[in-house]
């Protein structure tokens, strides 16, 4: 077995579903989440979270966006995904489930609150 087969496997063993998935962030959840900047944060994301520990995400939304592609690195411990944002700094630690094409993330840890509300408002539907 290659190398990046053994990431694949274990990744997906571990509940790190790899795919393109997608949701929309309103100017309502950004509030009840008390993120700021609702202008670049509100808006359709599309996810892409790739074998080898690696995820890319850009948002769509009319307006100003401030960081509309981003990516970064994820990391697979015992009971949690740590997520790295190499673009904007960010960081946060999340529970991953994955039902019926729904990507779900309970956030433990996030180190800015909109990090908080764009992964954690609402599931995420695989769409590639």
């Amino acid at each position: 077995m290659t190398s990046a087969a053994a990431v694949l496997l274990s990744t997906i063993a571990l509940g790190v579903p790899i795919g393109t998935f997608t949701t929309t962030i309103t100017n309502a959840d950004l509030i009840a989440g008390h993120a700021g900047n609702l202008a670049g944060n509100r808006g359709t994301y599309t996810l892409k979270i790739q074998a080898g520990n690696s995820w890319s995400m850009k948002n769509t939304a009319a307006g100003h966006l401030i960081n509309p592609t981003q990516g970064g690195t994820y990391r697979v411990g015992p009971t949690s995904v740590f997520f790295t944002n190499l673009f904007t700094g960010g960081t946060f630690t999340a529970r991953l489930s994955y039902r019926s094409r729904l990507l779900r993330f309970t956030i433990l840890r996030a180190s800015r609150p909109e990090l908080r509300v764009v992964f954690g408002a609402h599931p995420w539907r695989k769409v590639g």
